[in-house]
Formats: C-alpha cells, structure tokens, sequence
C-alpha cells in the first residue's frame, strides 16, 4: 500500500468522519495488503474521535447563552411604544 494513500485515507478520516467509515471497510474487507487491517482500525478510530470531537464541539458552541446589549433591547422597548411611534411617523414625514 502506499504512504500517500493511507495518509490520505487518515486525513480523510479526520476532516470528514464518514470518508473514514468508508476506508475502514475498504482496507478492511477488499484490500489484502499488509497492513491494510491496521490501516483500516486506524481510519475507523480517527473517524470515531473526530466525531466525539464534533459533537462536543457543537454541544459547548450551541449551549452558550446569547448576550443581548441591554441598551439595544430598551430602545427597541422604546420604539414599540404607540407615543413613540407616533412621533417616529412625525419625524420622518
């Protein structure tokens, strides 16, 4: 097997986690070559890391509360207000 394709079978494995399910079965089941079960259970861990990692990622990213400007918000406050949208109308007549 060459260096090249089991590099880019492991980069492939880590960039997108399907693509390494995809070479585990390949070098796993229809490649007999040295090394191919290694590289197989290689591209399989590789894939399953970069998963673990992706959804721990999104789990942190997304459980992050957004923080609204207080001062945006009373003025949006302000603007709803029927005086105060009269005098909006007024003011851009």
């Amino acid at each position: 097997m060459e260096k090249v394709l089991v590099w880019k079978a492991y980069i492939f494995s880590v960039i997108f986690p399907p693509a390494g399910l995809f070479y585990f079965v390949k070098y796993f089941f229809f490649i007999e070559e040295d090394n191919s079960k290694k590289t197989a259970l290689t591209c399989l861990i590789l894939a399953i890391i970069s998963i673990y990692i992706n959804i721990w990622m999104f789990k942190y990213l997304f459980s992050q509360p957004i923080q609204t400007d207080s001062q945006s918000s009373e003025f949006l406050e302000e603007l709803i207000t029927p005086e105060n949208q009269q005098i909006l109308k007024d003011l851009l007549k």
